[in-house]
């Protein structure tokens, strides 16, 4: 087998661009935490359509990956399954030259180790205020209950009344 199989160099140059895309996920991310952080909420809308814009455009990426792992493995005369490949697998059939591929999938793997991490860490933020609105919305909703029934107006106003709301109107002419 030829040192340079044109196979293994495409499969590391589509995981190095994995990889780039991850870590640009991850960056862009990182700055959606902020604007959830300083409450922009339209700066947060936007960049959560853009970072499942980023996912997206991460596909067909991934989609050649496979294609590839499939393709080399084939070449390699590793037996065809349902599912590809793995790099450690193809690394071990292409002997000392799987290096360039481990390396690669390595730098792919902590981009999206880091990925994650953030991902997560925006998760809990987004469900903490998520809790707090909800909580703060709950308290008003009591408030504006308490403050808008009957009752409470004529306690407010030092009067007891037997729960039957008389207009204003017709209190002015009783007596």
């Amino acid at each position: 087998m030829s040192a340079r199989n044109p196979l293994v160099e495409e499969l590391v140059q589509i995981l190095s661009e994995l990889r780039e895309a991850h870590l640009e996920w991850g960056r862009r991310a990182d700055a959606h935490r902020l604007h959830l952080i300083a409450h922009r909420m339209e700066a947060v809308s936007e960049g959560a359509r853009d970072l499942d814009s980023r996912i997206e455009l991460m596909a067909p990426l991934d989609d050649r990956r496979l294609e590839l792992a499939f393709a080399l493995g084939a070449s390699l005369g590793l037996p065809r399954q349902e599912r590809p490949p793995t790099i450690s697998e193809l690394a071990a059939a292409l002997g000392s030259a799987g290096a360039p591929l481990q390396d690669a999938a390595k730098g792919v793997r902590e981009a999206v180790q880091a990925s994650a991490a953030i991902a997560e860490r925006n998760r809990r933020l987004a469900e903490s205020g998520s809790r707090v609105a909800e909580a703060t919305v709950k308290a008003l909703a009591r408030a504006v209950t308490r403050s808008s029934s009957s009752q409470s107006a004529y306690d407010r106003a030092g009067a007891r009344s037997t729960g039957v709301a008389v207009p204003v109107f017709q209190r002015a002419w009783k007596g």
